[in-house]
């Protein structure tokens, strides 16, 4: 038997210089540093023991590893006020702010321009930290954490050599992942595990009631009375493993070429299931946004206008209008109706796992090649990816069978298609009824001007948002409604000002706590296969290589690590997570990639002048060339909505093609602009690509990763000399010249393109590279 204990200790610290709490202006660099400090160690303690058991031909191997895992850290982020100039904050999206003739893809980008230049500042946000006993540390005290956990695994394999060209291995490992903890208590769990809140919501959607029949989240300490841990103790993670290798051979005919003498061949089987060891990056993740421990209040969004909002007076001048003050320590702790932007974890998460398999062959040739073709696939299942669990809900009207889905794409439809020489009011009286609003919002309708349900709330979203953010309508008729009624402060289509509740009151759909809550849940997959071969031939005769391609295809559902953060890898609908479905954020359909080492066979002991006097020798002999090839296929990007929200509050989703021809993606690096100078980009047309696509209905997702960019492209190169030194054999001295990216090939990250609809005068601009210049660097080595 073998024991083995180890440590790895990783820490690393970050100063930062903010000392203020800090005003910014939305997408323009602050005038100063607002960097915050935090400091980290990591410490690893390692306990491993394995034993091995010959008796025949089995080999049994047994053992088990005792994992040991801190995560101490000092964290500033999030630790001051904080307010900035939003025009998406503002009701009405900076509707007020932006004049008729702006077009509609590009009105966004102005009204973030006009706000910060009369200095609206729409959204702030009051920061503060609690303990579990409920005291408020003071603005911009670092705040303290300790996360730990204990990881067990034990493993036992039994190899049986069945013969000499026949072997085959059994193995079975178990994985005990007790939850993460806060080592001191700093922790809490919400009264309602997530999933049961979301799967409650959608119950009460599918019967046509309210969501707010769900009841309030609130949060209590995690170890205290009603606590729970961050997720269940993963105790049931069996991974069982096979695999087995053939040596066939022959020694004659057909099978003596495909198979050779004996050894010159393997065909190898293997497949296993492998559990991720999660924890640590979710733990992180829910510690920055913990009710009542880390308490983030921000003023709801759509509430005030550019003329309600305050003014922006100096960057470290918070308007006290839009901070809420600290609220009372203490648990448990009530999430307030503040229509939150935040994120939580699913408490009901399961260890992701993956099935890795691989089928191979592989042939040897004469003078060291090597020849192999193999299949490799994985298959990921329960991934975590992030969800919304507190969507606004997609209701079925009981009455018509309608939902709300479809209720909103017919609207949007409808006033998408206005004929441009028919004015506004008289398109939207015009509007035929929606079974879903006339028969949910009955009290919407305003009879004094002859208004059904639909055509009020048609009016609502022609003038106070756009048609194509239907979830600030929604919000506008659920979330901020008036339980007495549709009222107007005219006479007119256009003077709407407030519509009526649903029949259910307010919050119908939306919840009062929460405009999105985004939440790490398993509810993730993918696949991957992939042919690959390989042409290798071992270091003979002074050459040695390897060429390798795959042809390959990802699909999943979400491309994200649990420590990407919140809204991340987000599935936009989570009430229909399949419509993620699409290749991998990585995928790569065409992967080839080379290496060689030659010594050229010039100088002593070599092919050539190898009786060359020492003089000579040391000249032209001792040469050594190397290079590097890769290559793919292009890689998969997707179109944005923009600064539009059709389905889901704080996602905007990607774009869907409209039924033109969207023209093929052909990188020009000196391509033709919408607005500006010409520039990198992804199309030679992008004109015609916009014309291509539109703003995703209500309910849906859009296109993911249809489009395709550059790949990857690089040539490398090595040239070595190396003296000997007359003095000592043992003594040499190398001259290296090393080159990379050799052509000087440019490749532009397709995910660095801005396809935002909403940006149409920037539409497939290219901003970020794949590679990097041409390098060369140059080195004298002494080896003795």
């Amino acid at each position: 038997g073998t024991t083995r204990f180890g440590e790895t200790r990783a820490g690393g610290e970050f100063t930062g210089i903010q000392s203020t709490p800090v005003v910014t202006f939305r997408n323009i660099d602050p005038i100063y540093g607002i960097s915050n400090g935090k400091s980290q160690i990591v410490p690893v303690y390692n306990l491993t023991q394995d034993f091995v058991y010959n008796r025949g031909a089995h080999e049994v191997k047994l053992g088990g590893v005792l994992r040991f895992i801190h995560n101490r850290t000092n964290n500033r982020a999030s630790t001051y006020n904080t307010a900035n100039t939003n025009a998406s904050w503002l009701r009405g999206t900076g509707s007020d702010v932006t004049p008729s003739y702006v077009p509609q893809k590009d009105s966004l980008t102005f009204a973030d321009a006009m706000v910060a230049l009369l200095g609206v500042v729409s959204a702030g946000t009051g920061n503060y930290h609690y303990d579990v006993q409920g005291n408020l540390s003071p603005q911009g005290a670092p705040v303290a954490r300790d996360y730990a956990n204990q990881e067990y695994e034990w493993y036992v394999q039994d190899t049986w050599k069945v013969r000499r060209d026949l072997t085959i291995s059994l193995g079975l490992r178990h994985s005990l992942m007790p939850a993460v903890y806060e080592a001191n208590g700093q922790q809490i769990s919400s009264s309602i595990p997530l999933n049961d809140f979301f799967n409650k919501r959608q119950g009460l959607a599918d019967k046509g009631l309210s969501q707010a029949g769900v009841g309030k989240v609130t949060y209590n300490v995690a170890n205290g009375p009603n606590g729970t841990q961050l997720y269940p103790d993963q105790m049931k993670n069996f991974a069982p493993r096979f695999a087995m290798a053939y040596s066939p051979s022959s020694d004659s005919g057909i099978r003596k070429f495909l198979f050779g003498d004996k050894g010159k061949s393997s065909i190898r089987v293997g497949w296993g299931m492998f559990y991720d060891l999660i924890g640590q990056p979710l733990a992180s993740t829910g510690d920055a946004s913990a009710f009542g421990l880390a308490t983030s209040l921000t003023n709801p969004a759509g509430q005030l206008t550019s003329a309600t909002a305050p003014r922006f007076s100096d960057f470290t001048a918070v308007p006290g209008q839009l901070v809420r003050a600290a609220p009372k320590g203490g648990f448990p702790a009530a999430q307030p109706d503040n229509f939150a932007i935040t994120n939580s974890i699913d408490n009901n998460i399961r260890a992701p796992y993956t099935m890795n398999s691989n089928l191979s062959f592989s042939r040897e040739f004469g003078k060291g090649w090597l020849v192999s073709a193999s299949y490799v696939g994985r298959q990921s299942r329960r991934s975590l990816i992030n969800r919304d669990v507190a969507m606004p809900t997609n209701p079925t009207d009981p009455k018509s069978g309608q939902t709300y889905f479809q209720a909103a794409t017919q609207m949007v439809q409808y006033l998408l298609s206005k004929p441009s020489n028919i004015t506004t009011p008289n398109w939207i009286t015009a509007m035929p009824k929606i079974p879903y609003f006339e028969n949910l919002w009955t009290n919407a309708a305003y009879p004094k001007l002859g208004l059904s349900a639909t055509q009020v709330i048609a009016a609502d979203a022609s003038y106070n948002e756009f048609p194509v953010d239907f979830t600030s309508t929604l919000a506008d008729i659920d979330q901020y409604c008036d339980p007495g009624g549709s009222s107007f402060t005219g006479s007119t289509i256009s003077s709407i000002d407030t519509v009526a509740c649903s029949n259910f009151g307010p919050n119908f759909q939306y919840s009062s706590q929460f405009s999105a809550l985004s939440a790490w849940s398993s509810v993730g997959g993918g696949s991957y296969h992939s042919g690959q071969l390989s042409v290798r031939k071992r270091f003979s005769q002074g050459l040695l290589m390897d060429l390798n391609y795959t042809l390959g295809k990802s699909i999943d559902l979400g491309s994200r690590s649990e420590g990407a953060g919140s809204f991340s890898g987000f599935a936009v609908n989570p009430f229909n997570i399949g419509q993620l479905k699409a290749v991998s954020n990585y995928d790569t359909r065409h992967l080839i990639n080379a290496y060689f080492v030659y010594e050229l066979p010039i100088g002593n002991g070599k092919r050539f002048g190898s009786s060359l006097p020492k003089l000579a020798n040391a000249l032209v002999g001792g040469w050594q060339l190397s290079g590097t090839w890769s290559q793919s296929s292009g890689l998969p990007t997707s179109p944005g909505n923009g600064r539009r929200w059709p389905t889901n509050w704080n996602i905007t989703g990607f774009a869907t093609p409209n039924g033109q021809l969207i023209p093929e993606t052909v990188t020009d690096k000196n391509g033709k602009s919408i607005g500006g100078p010409a520039g990198p980009n992804l199309w030679t047309n992008p004109a015609a690509a916009l014309a291509a696509y539109q703003f995703t209905s209500p309910g849906q997702t859009g296109t993911r990763n249809t489009l395709r960019g550059d790949g990857q492209f690089a040539i490398n190169s090595g040239l070595y000399k190396r003296f000997a030194m007359p003095y000592s054999e043992k003594h040499s001295m190398q001259l290296r010249w090393e080159t990379f990216n050799v052509t000087n090939t440019v490749r532009f990250d397709p995910n660095s393109a801005n396809l935002s609809l909403t940006s149409g005068s920037n539409w497939g601009k290219l901003s970020g590279i794949l590679n990097r210049p041409r390098e060369m660097q140059f080195a004298l080595r002494y080896e003795f």
